[in-house]
C-alpha cells in the first residue's frame, strides 16, 4: 500500500493514541475499541501479536538446555521440539535487537499493525484480549 505524506500523519497519530492506552491511568476498553476500529477502516491492516515476553531470552536459554539434554538421553522427539523453540525464541531475540524495543508498544509496518508486547506495560492484557477477539487478528511466524 503506497502512503502520502497525509496517510503518514495520519498513522503516526493513530499509533501515539493506541500507544497511549498502554500506560492509561483510566483504561477505557471502548475508547481503545473506537480507536482500533477507525485505524482498521482507514487502512485495512492486518494485525498481529509479537510475544517478547513468552519467547525471551531466559526461554532461549532453557530452551538450548533442553535441546542438549534430550540429546545425551537420546530423546529425539522432545530435543527436536526444544530445538524448534530454540529457533523460534533466537528470532524473537533477533528481531527485538535489530528493532531496538524493550518495552510493549504499536507498530505498523506494510499494511501489518503490530503489538509488541513485552508484557512492561499497565494494560497489556486488556489490549491483548482486545486483539484476540479482532477478525483482522492472525497468528504471525517471526522469521528474521
Amino acid at each position: 500500500m503506497k502512503q502520502n505524506s497525509a496517510d503518514k500523519k495520519s498513522i503516526n497519530y493513530f499509533l501515539m493514541k493506541l500507544n497511549g492506552f498502554l500506560e492509561a491511568d483510566q483504561f477505557d476498553i471502548g475508547k481503545f475499541g473506537n480507536t482500533l476500529m477507525r485505524f482498521e477502516k482507514r487502512f485495512n491492516p492486518i494485525i498481529g501479536i509479537i510475544d517478547f515476553n513468552y519467547f525471551d531470552e531466559r526461554r532461549l536459554n532453557k530452551a538450548h538446555r533442553g535441546k542438549q539434554k534430550g540429546e545425551q538421553i537420546q530423546n529425539f522427539q522432545y530435543a527436536r521440539s526444544q530445538r524448534y523453540l530454540e529457533r523460534v525464541c533466537q528470532q524473537h531475540v533477533e528481531l527485538k535487537t535489530l528493532i531496538g524495543i524493550e518495552k510493549s508498544i504499536f507498530l505498523f509496518e506494510e499494511n501489518f499493525l503490530l503489538f509488541c508486547h513485552f508484557r512492561t506495560s499497565k494494560n497489556d492484557r486488556e489490549i491483548l484480549q482486545w486483539i484476540f477477539l479482532d477478525e483482522r487478528y492472525v497468528k504471525l511466524n517471526i522469521r528474521v
